[in-house]
Parts: structure tokens; sequence; C-alpha cells
């Protein structure tokens, strides 16, 4: 799926091309998503603390759809920064709330003008002492 933003006057030159996964890796005796949604989900929850790709935990959401909206928020209207050591790649840290620094990474593909979802995750902040 391809995501375009039209301001009005004309679409913005910011192309994103969303998979539901790159590629499908196996690892020992499982399988592994690199890339799109299906690699992002494993950071979340529903509100019954289930696992939306894998056993574990993750941030927890009340609708699915408000991880695409943090994903679009981030790539439309937050200031992306070069990875380094890493060609054509991008990253754009977003604060969901007092808790949580949330890591999107883009690749830009020169020849077709667009940008692919690399990979999303969360960070927990230590909370400070005061």
């Amino acid at each position: 799926m391809y995501i375009l933003e039209y301001t009005g006057e004309k679409i913005n030159d910011k192309i994103l091309r969303l998979d539901l996964f790159r590629l499908l890796n196996k690892e020992e005796n499982h399988w592994v998503f690199t890339g799109g949604l299906f690699r992002i989900l494993k950071h979340y929850s529903i509100p019954e603390h289930l696992a939306l790709s894998i056993n574990k935990k993750g941030y927890i959401v009340q609708f699915w759809d408000s991880i695409i909206n943090q994903l679009l928020y981030c790539f439309f209207f937050k200031n992306f920064s070069i990875v380094p050591n890493e060609k054509d790649k991008f990253e754009v840290e977003h604060m969901l709330d007092d808790e949580h620094l949330l890591y999107v990474k883009f690749h830009y593909q020169k020849e077709a003008k667009v940008y692919f979802l690399d990979s999303m995750h969360l960070k927990k902040l230590k909370k400070r002492k005061i």
C-alpha cells in the first residue's frame, strides 16, 4: 500500500510504501518477519495484555489503528535523522508518553523515490529520581 499526503494544492514528495513484511527468514526453529507491519506488531499488546505477534507483553494500545497512526505521524510530521553507517536509512524519535520513546526507521529507495518501513520499536525510559 502506498501512502501519500495531499496538501490541497499538490501531493507531497514524501511517499511511504507500507508492506505487511519485506522478508520472511527462518531463525533456529521459528520464522521472523523483516520489515513491514508484521515486524512491528511484536512491540504492542492489546488491553488484555495479549501480544500481537509474539508471546511477550508490549506497549498497550486500545485500537489496532493507533499503531498505524503513530507510524504516519512520525513519517509525515517529525523530522528525519540520518542513521549513521547505514546507507539510505532515516530514523525518527517520538515521545509516546512519559515512559516510552518510539523509534521508527525508514529505508529510502532512490530509484523509486519511495520510503519503506524498516523498523519500529519502543524504548522504556528510566524514571528519574527527584
